[in-house]
């Protein structure tokens, strides 16, 4: 048969590019960007090391999001096609520019996303990864104009002399480059946790073609958001936009956490504390932070994609409940945003929440040794670490555990500290005291006795609404109550109040009772509980538990509330 222009076109076809499989469990990929004109296509090598041999100091981890994959640009890899997503493309472009002689590890590349089983184990791979790696090249994606001048001011300015104030005119441009900066999505990314806080590497952030060190990031933020939040400058930065909390907390926290020497990360708090992080594929929420966890054994909650989402988070709850002998994890559920798929004693990872548990005086931080603000049943928990928790989980997953019932939900109180900030007539929190008595028919002098603690009525409800402490940064102290008079004279709750007991209060105020609703039970008692308690809830004691719990009658079972 003649040979034809058709055969002569197939044959100059690339090739797509296949993955060869990791000889070894400690096996990862390199890649090598190949020089090229600036416009041109990108071409890589790809090689397999072993991370037991390879040089400590031999290549550089990119710590970037990976951006839509339903936008793609091909790339040559050993000679073959390989699709990139564009956010990832653009990065490539300009580590050939700038970084031409090194080796980079790159998850989308050096790891065979479609094989399950490489992926789980490449991600238990993932922190010794970083930690070899000789430095992190943090790619927040292509610059506008406003992000590369606030990363060029950095590199080339002392922090504290960003603010240009000649002959009285203030150039804010900085401080508003900063706060898009930001926004970027990376800041987000639950994986950035582990990415970005190995304390060893040099790190830089690059965002287009302006470049930073990633200190110099964090001491200009510190720098500005000190100078803005002083009373005696609001007036001057008034017109300027402020910087996203959120997005204040994330990048603190991530310093906070890449400043710890030895630290002992304990899995929970981890979870907690970066909650409100992102992750494309649900089950990351906890993949990604399992390799800074120190309270994990070797097997326990090992990756695997191959299960979904809502069984990882329950193997999670498990481990937490059964293994950790706690009930600390069910503070972290939320039954009106919950995965209906889900057991309701299993938290939702997946789902950002900004309601706190109130069982741990240190919730916050990481490395804190705990102590128990609450011990409602706590007496219960066998001291012999041979004996048996009373508590286990069937097939069906469902939740047994030993208590009792000590008494019903009879009223509601919807009132939430930061659903008052936005309410245009503004909240008083008198609203619970008054209608408490009522439901009795009774009418109650505020100096009667409440009958859980035989203090004066107003001053337990003043104690409930900050649940009993006092929250001072980690520490959390009992028998502590608000200025009930004060607060009922306030109309708004977005702001701190100025004076620094009544700021004290405002701060627990609003850890104890957002997302939480006031009730009072059958019995007379006061208490806190989520925003979906209703009438008819029964309150119980679970033996080992710190607080009391919620159960709600659904269908013959009892779900957790």
């Amino acid at each position: 048969m003649p040979y034809t222009s058709q055969d002569s076109k197939a044959s100059m076809k690339i090739q797509e590019f296949t993955y060869t499989p990791l000889r070894f469990a400690q096996s990862t990929r390199l890649i090598k960007i190949l020089p090229g004109e600036a416009l041109s296509s990108i071409k890589c090598h790809i090689f397999e090391i072993n991370l037991h041999d390879f040089l400590i100091s031999g290549y550089t981890a990119l710590s970037y999001c990976w951006g839509s994959a339903s936008k793609t640009e091909p790339i040559t890899l050993n000679q073959c096609t390989f699709r990139v997503t564009e956010n990832l493309y653009a990065a490539l472009q300009v580590l050939r520019e700038s970084h031409n002689t090194d080796l980079f590890w790159i998850d989308a590349i050096c790891i065979n996303q479609s094989d399950l089983e490489e992926r789980s184990a490449q991600v238990q791979n993932m922190k010794k990864i970083y930690e070899q790696a000789s430095r992190v090249v943090i790619w927040l994606g292509a610059g506008s104009a406003e992000t590369m001048a606030v990363l060029l001011d950095i590199s080339v300015k002392e922090a504290s002399i960003l603010f240009d104030s000649r002959e009285g005119v203030v150039d804010f441009r900085p401080l508003e480059g900063l706060a898009l900066l930001l926004l970027r999505p990376w800041f987000e990314r639950v994986w950035i946790v582990q990415e970005a806080t190995t304390p060893e590497n040099d790190k830089i952030v690059l965002c287009g073609n302006a470049v930073v060190c990633w200190d110099a990031l964090i001491i200009a933020t510190e720098v500005i958001t000190h100078l803005m939040w002083r009373p005696e400058l609001q007036d001057f930065f008034a017109n300027v936009q402020p910087i996203d909390n959120q997005s204040l907390r994330r990048l603190f926290n991530l310093e906070k956490q890449r400043q710890y020497k030895n630290p002992v990360f304990n899995l929970l708090r981890m979870l907690a504390k970066y909650r409100y992080f992102k992750a494309t594929d649900p089950r990351d929420k906890i993949y990604a932070l399992r390799g800074l966890a120190a309270d994990l054994l070797k097997d326990e909650l090992v990756p695997n994609y191959s299960l979904p989402p809502p069984v990882v988070f329950a193997l999670a709850a498990q481990h937490f409940i059964i293994q950790k002998r706690s009930f600390e994890c069910l503070g972290f559920c939320d039954f009106s945003k919950r995965d209906l798929s889900q057991p309701s004693w299993v938290p939702d990872w997946s789902s950002p929440s900004i309601r706190h548990p109130l069982a741990k005086r240190q919730i916050h931080d990481s490395c804190a040794e705990d102590h128990l603000v609450y011990g409602a049943a706590t007496l219960t928990v066998p001291s012999d670490s041979e004996r048996q928790w009373n508590c286990n989980i069937r097939d069906e997953l469902v939740l047994i555990v030993a208590g009792f019932q000590v008494d019903t939900v009879r009223r509601v109180v919807n009132f939430d500290v930061l659903d008052a900030c936005v309410a245009e007539d503004g909240c008083s929190i008198a609203q619970g005291f008054s209608e408490g008595p009522a439901i009795y028919g009774l009418n109650i002098p505020e100096s009667d006795l409440y009958r859980g603690s035989s203090e004066p009525l107003k001053i337990a409800y003043s104690r409930t609404l900050v649940a009993d402490v006092m929250k001072a940064g980690n520490v959390r102290s009992r028998g502590y109550a608000i200025t009930l008079d004060y607060w009922n004279r306030v109309r708004s709750y977005m702001q701190p109040p100025a004076d620094h007991k009544f700021r004290k209060e405002w701060g627990s105020l609003l850890f104890s009772t957002t997302e939480r609703s006031l009730f009072w039970s059958h019995d007379g008692y006061l208490g806190l509980g989520p925003t979906d308690v209703k009438p008819g809830d029964r309150v119980c004691i679970f033996f080992g538990g710190e607080v009391l719990y919620l159960l709600r009658s659904i269908g013959g079972t009892s779900h957790f509330i």
